[in-house]
């Protein structure tokens, strides 16, 4: 303990096992506890604390840091990205790196869509994504464009490639000769 505490003097945060004997004030756990049950105790004046976990034998832990104290964006970024989609499990590693792209992507747009919008209302993470689906989806439909032929007086060659015929019957859409047969 005397480590641990000239360590937190020196503001370096330290954490690892300990012997029952290093400490004064011992967790104490039934010897027959089941497996995960816990004690914690944290000192208020050294800011140390000292957890005992049940393993398959009593094991004594010393921390001076607090881990989750300063979540990094890394941390925050993660959790969003598992809320934007099911997290997939394919035998194809390509498929779920891809799959973790559109996550990031997704999560990147919702965080600065939500931060240029001056005081107006905050878009859901689930409504951009389906947003930005539906996007994509009428995106990679095909025109339905009706083309109407009409004649001309004049006789050109038909626009399909290695077509020989000449004709006059042209797409009034594509503004292209085409002839009976392409």
């Amino acid at each position: 303990m005397d480590l641990i505490l000239h360590l937190q003097k020196l503001r370096l945060k330290c954490t690892g096992t300990i012997r029952d004997n290093r400490v004064k004030e011992k967790n104490i756990l039934e010897k027959k506890a089941p497996r995960g049950t816990y004690i914690v105790k944290h000192d208020q004046n050294s800011g140390i604390n000292f957890i005992t976990i049940m393993d398959s034998k009593p094991v004594s832990i010393v921390s001076t840091a607090a881990g989750n104290k300063f979540m990094g964006g890394v941390d925050v970024h993660d959790g969003h990205c598992n809320n934007v989609l099911p997290s997939i499990r394919s035998k194809k590693w390509t498929w779920v790196v891809f799959i973790r792209f559109i996550q990031a992507s997704i999560t990147n747009a919702h965080v600065i869509f939500n931060a240029t919008r001056d005081g107006k209302k905050k878009v859901g993470i689930k409504e951009l994504t389906i947003s930005i689906a539906k996007y994509y989806i009428q995106k990679g439909q095909t025109s339905k464009t009706f083309h109407k032929r009409s004649s001309s007086g004049l006789l050109r060659r038909c626009s399909i490639e290695k077509c020989p015929i000449r004709t006059r019957i042209y797409c009034k859409e594509c503004n292209l000769y085409v002839s009976n047969n392409c």
